[in-house]
């Protein structure tokens, strides 16, 4: 197309050659004979070649022109989609950006609240331990005062029950370091016999349960 807008018309060319051949006439040269003739000749086919020259430099023209604009238009609109996308896909990373801010915000806060929890674990059992050993020591001490009960009820029932001698009036400490109680024979002995028999069963009831029941469910229920 460049090439073809670069050829000169053909009519200026045609005049050139028509001035050289004038000046050959008036130089009275034969060859201005043969030049002539040959202008003549193709004077009416350099017209319509120049016009169709001149035509094809205006359709080029024209089409250079339109093809322009096309692309122009194509390249705007690929130019126009892409600034699109390029503006939306800015608003996903703003909006990526935000959502991962306020997930960090979010595990920040997790995290605090984890290791709260965790400080309120340690405390707990802590306590839980300390309230254990409480426990542990209150039931032992329960044991050990129970263990005596039994041992004192089974010594002042045993030797009544069994028939055998009374204890000794000032018995050596059992196991636990108590000593039982001495036998309160000589009390009998003062009381009258009616007395006698309310103080060997005051309640009717408890001769149906050993005495160490009774010190158990008194235990437990205190």
């Amino acid at each position: 197309m460049d090439k073809i807008a670069g050829i000169p018309p053909l009519g200026e060319i045609w005049a050139k050659l028509d001035a050289i051949c004038q000046n050959l006439w008036k130089e009275d040269r034969a060859a201005a004979v043969t030049l002539q003739a040959m202008i003549e000749e193709y004077r009416t086919e350099m017209a319509e070649a120049d016009r169709l020259l001149v035509q094809s430099k205006t359709m080029l023209a024209e089409e250079r022109e339109t093809t322009e604009r096309i692309l122009a238009a194509r390249h705007h609109e690929e130019i126009a989609r892409l600034q699109e996308r390029l503006k939306q896909t800015e608003e996903e990373v703003a909006g990526a950006k935000r959502r991962l801010d306020q997930e960090i915000i979010r595990n920040k806060e997790l995290h605090e609240l984890l290791e709260g929890k965790g400080r309120e674990l340690e405390d707990f059992q802590d306590e839980a331990l300390k309230r254990e050993a409480e426990f542990h020591a209150k039931y032992l001490e329960k044991m050990r005062i129970l263990c005596q009960e039994i041992y004192q009820e089974a010594m002042g029932r045993w030797p009544a029950a069994a028939g055998e001698s009374a204890p000794h009036p000032n018995p050596p400490a059992g196991p636990s370091g108590l000593r039982p109680p001495a036998a309160p024979e000589a009390q009998r002995r003062a009381l009258p016999q009616g007395e006698k028999e309310k103080e060997k069963n005051p309640n009717p009831e408890e001769k149906k349960t050993p005495g160490w029941r009774n010190v158990i469910k008194r235990w437990l229920l205190g």
